[in-house]
């Protein structure tokens, strides 16, 4: 049924847009194309908004300082390029693409050049490391599919993403109705089409997951963004969700993997959040914390919401010794610390019923106790010799109301 799903999206086509208002676009052919199981995303993201853009903050934040999104292509992020604008808030969405990684790419510097004369209101900029869907890694031969652009509700939403979710979580959460009314069409570019599934790159289904939370909030776009990455994050903690969003009138960030950055400059009136720093000197710019949602609007301070506060009271990642929501050598070394009486004790426990006070999360071979053995099970899967944490059956994760 999802195969027919796509194949059908590919015939209908779809609101996503390859190139629009790009000065003199085209792209190479081909090469080959690949979908690589390579684990980490090296994405580099960029987004700002004003009703008024200083002279030069564009041009400069894009391509002159050392670690404009320009030059954050010249050695990881090879894989094409794409920039969103809308020319005034609440208008349509154009983009322009690029195959060429943006440090080669003359088209990526005219384009950046028009975008700094005539100012749009909101622009989300994005270069590829490409490891999912279409990809064809340090080719020069794939348009970048992000920004993606879908129109719902009357405005045009853009999104780009660095990170992976795995596609087959994405597919049951979104539901082969939502789907079929929504389907993924790889930004119009051939060599992303989706009737070949294995082309999808999951950050169009991350959006579409997203849309479909923020339609079942009526349009409240924020509790929506927070229901989608929680609901996520609760089914499979391993999942890197750096994105940023936008429906014309404001532009959201959300961290939960990689760098993230923001800035509010009331004197040269514009807001931003990039995944580095463009300049040297760091001025305003502030970290997203990770699990930090920032909203971002041309009207005052953007608004940061803590999205951990939203998980469920008990829910916990097994093997989290630490208490950092997340599963990694520093928790064995945590382990081991406080067993050789030498550091703090885990701080997630719950009253489990017939064992008393544990250290569910810390617990990592799901025997409802916390002691030598945990840290025996961890290096033994560290070392491919064992299995994942896992936690005690009297006492699972609270994922209620998810």
């Amino acid at each position: 049924m999802l195969f027919m799903i796509l194949v059908s999206a590919a015939q209908t086509g779809g609101n996503d847009q390859i190139s629009r208002n790009c000065p003199g676009n085209g792209h190479p052919e081909p090469n080959v194309l690949e979908n690589s199981p390579a684990i980490v995303h090296n994405c580099r993201l960029w987004g700002a908004l004003s009703d008024s853009f200083p002279d030069s903050l564009i041009y400069n934040h894009l391509v002159a300082y050392p670690r404009s999104l320009k030059n954050m292509s010249g050695v990881t992020n090879t894989d094409g390029w794409g920039i969103a604008d809308y020319s005034v808030f609440g208008t349509t969405a154009d983009v322009c693409r690029g195959a060429v990684r943006a440090i080669n790419d003359s088209l990526y510097d005219r384009h950046v050049e028009t975008l700094e004369s005539s100012k749009p209101g909101i622009i989300i900029g994005h270069v590829r490391f490409c490891n999912v869907g279409c990809c064809c890694h340090e080719c020069d031969s794939i348009p970048d599919p992000h920004p993606f652009v879908r129109e719902k509700n009357g405005r045009w939403w853009t999104f780009a993403h660095n990170g992976g979710v795995a596609k087959s979580l994405l597919y049951d959460l979104i539901g082969e109705d939502y789907l079929l009314n929504n389907p993924p069409t790889g930004s119009g570019i051939p060599e992303c089409d989706p009737s070949d599934t294995s082309m999808i790159v999951d950050s169009e289904l991350l959006l579409i997951y997203i849309m479909k939370r923020i339609e079942e909030t009526n349009w409240n776009v924020p509790q929506g963004l927070i229901n989608a990455v929680v609901t996520i994050f609760v089914n499979d903690h391993t999942s890197t969700m750096n994105f940023m969003l936008s429906d014309g009138y404001s532009l959201w960030a959300f961290k939960r993997g990689w760098n993230l950055f923001y800035v509010y400059d009331q004197v040269e009136n514009y807001s931003a959040a990039a995944s580095h720093i463009p300049s040297l000197d760091p001025g305003l710019w502030q970290p997203v914390e990770e699990f930090e949602l920032a909203e971002l609007n041309a009207s005052g301070m953007p608004l940061i919401t803590d999205v951990l506060t939203y998980l469920p009271e008990g829910f916990y990642v097994p093997g989290d010794a630490n208490g950092s929501l997340s599963f990694s050598g520093l928790d064995v070394t945590y382990s081991i610390n406080y067993l050789k009486g030498i550091g703090p004790a885990p701080p997630y426990t719950v009253d489990c019923p017939g064992h008393g006070m544990i250290a569910a999360a810390a617990d990592a071979n799901g025997s409802c106790s916390f002691n030598g053995l945990d840290v025996t099970f961890c290096i033994n899967f560290f070392k491919g010799q064992g299995y994942p944490p896992t936690y005690c059956p009297d006492c699972p994760p609270d994922t209620s109301g998810i």
